[in-house]
């Protein structure tokens, strides 16, 4: 397949410089691996044209050793070998090959030439360009920095006693002088950059955990879709959500028959608990208000099963307190009496305050839910005909009157007495089954379908 130059460019720029995907790195090996496979690009790029100038000085300085020309090449093909690894990506740590096939090229190729001209000073002048070029630019593990380069002092220097090159002249002795010179800057600057980018990575990673812990208190507080957009949301008017509440009835007894901190940490247990079961139903914690429990579904993402997720939910919490008491009375503790309220239809729902973010839901539906908590009784869920109407074909309830809202319009009420007994294990209403959650995807199927 031909390859788009253009894209091709393009794709090499965001590459290197577009750093918004950057995945979390968890060692510092692999924040190095991650910065290697970053520069590996440009680094391809320059062993393709970099050394390319250098050929036609070679054959008017050194025309008798012809062999300079292929270490030059040689560098274009190792380039090549590099740019195949980067397409096909074969191993895990790519980029660390990749470096260092290319770092021990440029090494080797400019001290075989610095052996091969004799100790030429302007070539002995190229090894040292290359050995700071490692030193500030590549991103290798320090020890691997440290071998590579006293190999290649060795390497050198060898090259240079093998081979009887004599450095004798005025600008060769000065030469080497400033090769002793780059070679402890090499092992100096090499140990400082790996500390910085050592301090770097650490920075980045207690940034990271503080950044996870700002959006989990953030979370906790508003749903996680809203969370994300740090609370730059405008208001909205969902017309299909349920809204649920719970409360606790004569709750200041319970609080005058416990100590203080443990009817708070009883009430926050429970409420973690309400909140785990809100999440495994896709419906959204809104906030608690003393011993009130407010949750949503169907919004900020609305959904066909918006009811039915909250009276799951609702019957989930209704054995959670149940379970809870059983445990309570053997303790000889309070019994916690909860009511559950639950109704369907329209809400205005945003994000308020500018410092602490509260994500609240208004209307006379929410209304609605409050007074049909409060007009249920203790361990029971009311719900109302709009919500009946939702999850009659799911749930078994019965009707149980009418009541009148703060409006003085009238409301039918229901009891949700469970999960229907053929869509329920073993009939007991509590736990679903495998039929009923046929009967929910297809729900969903039917609402794809309309789409």
């Amino acid at each position: 397949m031909p390859i788009n130059s253009q894209n091709f460019i393009a794709s090499i720029k965001n590459f290197i410089w577009n750093t918004a995907e950057r995945p979390s790195t968890q060692t510092l090996f692999q924040d190095l691996e991650y910065q290697c496979e970053r520069l590996s690009p440009i680094a391809i790029v320059s062993a393709f044209v970099i050394w390319l100038p250098y050929i036609p000085i070679d054959i008017q300085i050194l025309p008798e050793v012809p062999v300079l020309v292929l270490i030059r090449v040689g560098f274009t093909l190792v380039g090549l070998v590099s740019f195949a690894i980067l397409m096909s990506k074969p191993f895990q740590y790519w980029g660390f090959v990749i470096g260092i096939l290319l770092v021990v090229y440029m090494l080797w190729g400019a001290a075989t030439v610095a052996i091969l001209s004799n100790g030429a000073p302007a070539y002995i002048g190229g090894f040292i360009l290359c050995l700071l070029v490692v030193t500030f630019a590549a991103p290798l593990p320090l020890s691997w920095i440290f071998g590579i380069f006293t190999l290649s002092y060795v390497y050198l220097f060898g090259g240079f006693w093998l081979f009887n090159v004599s450095l004798d002249s005025h600008l060769q002795r000065y030469s080497i002088q400033d090769l002793t010179t780059v070679i402890l800057v090499s092992y100096g600057f090499s140990a400082i950059q790996y500390r910085v980018r050592k301090a770097n990575f650490i920075r980045s990673k207690t940034f990271e955990e503080k950044k996870t812990e700002s959006n989990r208190l953030l979370q906790s507080i508003i749903p996680k879709s809203i969370s994300e957009t740090q609370g730059q949301l405008k208001p909205n008017r969902f017309e299909n959500v349920t809204i649920l509440f719970t409360g606790f009835e004569r709750f200041s007894e319970i609080a005058g028959s416990l100590p203080a901190d443990e009817t708070v940490n009883q009430l926050n247990k429970l409420f973690i608990q309400f909140s785990e079961i809100c999440d495994n139903h896709q419906v959204e914690k809104i906030k608690t208000v003393g011993d009130r429990f407010i949750a949503c579904a169907g919004l900020p993402k609305s959904s066909v099963t918006h009811a039915i997720d909250c009276c799951l939910v609702a019957v989930k919490i209704q054995s959670l307190m149940q379970e809870f008491n059983t445990k309570n009375a053997k303790q000889g503790l309070p019994q916690w009496r909860l009511r559950i309220g639950i109704h369907s239809g329209p809400v205005i729902a945003g994000v308020i305050g500018q410092r602490k973010f509260l994500y609240d839901i208004w209307g006379q539906t929410v209304n609605i839910a409050s007074m049909l908590e409060e007009n249920s009784v203790t361990n029971r869920i009311n719900i109302s005909r709009s919500t009946y109407d939702l999850v009659k074909n799911g749930f078994e309830c019965s009707y149980r009157g009418i009541s009148q809202t703060a409006s003085k319009s009238k409301i039918d009420m229901f009891f949700l007495e469970g999960i229907q007994p053929y869509f329920s294990v073993k009939g007991q209403g509590k736990t679903a089954n495998q039929d009923f959650v046929t009967f929910y995807k297809q729900i969903l199927s039917n609402k794809l379908k309309e789409k």
